[in-house]
């Protein structure tokens, strides 16, 4: 390969990221945005998870590992029916067992965004969807399991 190959390969991996956020509609301030629920664009939703520590443990490590364990139980299911509330809030079908299943699908697009510690030991998770049109999939969807 000669050396105009390698700068044209070089200048599209330094294009991707940016590329990518563009396609995704994401700008850096509600990247940032760690305490609000939601919608954060029309391709993301956020939900915001907090762990906290046993109050029997004494050490620093001891309550981070106990809040991180209560933390992780939480992502399991909470995220998907923090989507269906989000949706469904207004009809009386939000927390019944069928609309949350109906609901599962999306968890594939979920993931872990960020995750920290606070003062008091307990942990921050920031869990996000992502999927080009998700806003405009998710609003469509019947509540109450009905099609």
């Amino acid at each position: 390969m000669t050396t105009g190959n390698y700068k044209n390969i070089l200048a599209i991996l330094l294009l991707l990221p940016f590329l990518y956020c563009m396609g995704f509609g994401t700008s850096k301030k509600e990247t940032l945005n760690f305490t609000d629920e939601g919608f954060i664009s029309d391709n993301e939703f956020q939900v915001i998870l907090k762990g906290f520590p046993d109050k029997k443990t004494k050490t620093m490590v001891a309550q981070r590992e106990t809040a991180r364990a209560s933390a992780a139980a939480l992502v399991e299911d909470v995220p998907v029916s923090k989507l269906a509330e989000h949706i469904c809030a207004t009809t009386q079908y939000a927390g019944f067992p069928e609309t949350i299943k109906l609901f599962q699908k999306y968890k594939k697009y979920g993931y872990i965004y960020e995750e920290f510690y606070l003062i008091d030991n307990s942990i921050m998770i920031v869990y996000r969807f992502r999927k080009s049109g998700l806003k405009k999939d998710i609003e469509s969807f019947p509540c109450g399991g009905k099609k």
